[in-house]
Order: C-alpha cells, then sequence, then structure tokens
C-alpha cells in the first residue's frame, strides 16, 4: 500500500494546496501509517482514500475541509520572514514544519 500511494499518481496538473503539492500529501499519509501501525502493515488510509490513479486532494478536501483551507495559507506565510535575515529555505523549512505538525501532531 505504501509504495502503490508513493508512485500512483504524478500530478499531471501540478495541482497543489498553498505549499503543498500531491508528492508532500502522499509523504504525510506514508509518515501516519508508519507510525499509526508498524511493525504491522497498514491496512486503512487516514488522510485521503487511496484509489488508483485518482488524485488524491479529492478525498482529503471532503475528509478534512478545515485542515485543506488552512494549507491554503502557507504559501502566504511562506513569504512572510518571522526574523529578520530568515531567508527562503529557512521560511519553506519552518512551512513543511508547521503542516507537519498540523496534519500529523
Amino acid at each position: 500500500m505504501l509504495y502503490s500511494i508513493s508512485t500512483d499518481f504524478n500530478n499531471p496538473e501540478g495541482e497543489t494546496i498553498g505549499g503543498c503539492g500531491v508528492c508532500f500529501l502522499q509523504t504525510m499519509e506514508m509518515i501516519y501509517q508508519l507510525a499509526s501501525s508498524y511493525p504491522a502493515l497498514p491496512t486503512r488510509s487516514h488522510l485521503f482514500e487511496y484509489q488508483t490513479n485518482r488524485n488524491p486532494f479529492i478525498s482529503f478536501r471532503s475528509r478534512f475541509p478545515e485542515l485543506s483551507r488552512n494549507y491554503r495559507h502557507f504559501a502566504y506565510v511562506q513569504g512572510l520572514p518571522l526574523i529578520v535575515g530568515e531567508d527562503v529555505f529557512d521560511r519553506t523549512l519552518r512551512v513543511a514544519r508547521g503542516t507537519l505538525d498540523m496534519t500529523l501532531g
């Protein structure tokens, strides 16, 4: 299941929600599954319903509409430094950590 999630949908339209692309959503799903079921194999999905060749954002938005709305703000927040001299790499890491904390926390 984890391998299929990571390789099945390649996001040809390049859809994102804020700064979160399909690959980041898939990564969070795999982290959640490993953290919640290891050493057993995962048996069900959490963030999105896995279906072959289907955009995971479709079910993610229906399962977590508020979280999906919050993701839209990340692209804006990523553009704003919190401290003087904070570069784009540090802002991107901050937003990625915040996304993971809010999603998997």
